[in-house]
């Protein structure tokens, strides 16, 4: 018996399995083409908006991490601008800095140390501060200028000695060259402008 191929015109006149095949594939092409023209642009949609909620997801946990510290962060801060408002009583005034340079003075005296120099030098501005440095020169022994330097960092205001230079002459007597560098609280000064000038 030769096959016949099917005609759609003749379609309700074969049986019911192949009816309901017809049907099943109807049914079968029309979802595919729904799933292609109408879902699959929401499924990618769909996974977009998971990853991006994947993304907020830990955002909100860096965030959330972060605000519970807010309260540590806040009392650091206040601590850190008291410590620098302490800071700031101990750096001299203009007034006091005459008496640093007689302080530096004396404490080359008491150390038996012959001082030769005491130059001030032009302020630089640093920040919340303004370094005031001094060129001083003095003569002496190793161990004077240790038991100096010692005296230098007990002052009641802060002085820095640096750029040390010892030398000795032909006679074997040594020379210190150092710069001695004290500090003084810009105009206005506050823990703010030290942490924005960090």
């Amino acid at each position: 018996m030769a096959s016949k191929s099917l005609d759609l015109k003749e379609l309700y006149l074969q049986g019911t399995p192949v009816k309901l095949l017809f049907a099943l594939l109807v049914v079968l092409l029309i979802l595919v083409l729904g799933y292609f023209l109408l879902y699959s642009g929401q499924w990618s949609e769909l996974q977009r908006q998971e990853q991006k909620e994947v993304e907020l997801r830990q955002d909100f946990s860096t965030k959330a991490a972060m605000a519970a510290r807010l309260p540590i962060l806040k009392e650091e801060l206040a601590q850190l601008q008291e410590s620098f408002a302490i800071l700031l009583k101990q750096l001299p005034t203009d007034a006091e800095v005459p008496n640093l340079i007689q302080e530096l003075n004396q404490a080359g005296s008491n150390n038996s140390l012959q001082m030769a120099s005491t130059t001030p030098q032009a302020s630089k501005p640093d920040g919340p501060v303004e370094i005031l440095p001094y060129s001083i020169s003095t003569k002496g022994s190793y161990e004077q200028f240790a038991k100096f330097s010692k005296d230098v960092g007990g002052l009641s205001r802060i002085v820095v000695l640096d750029a040390l230079n010892i030398s000795a002459d032909k006679d074997g007597k040594l020379t210190m060259n150092a710069r001695a560098n004290t500090y003084k609280a810009a105009i206005g000064a506050t823990a703010t402008d030290a942490a924005a000038a960090k």
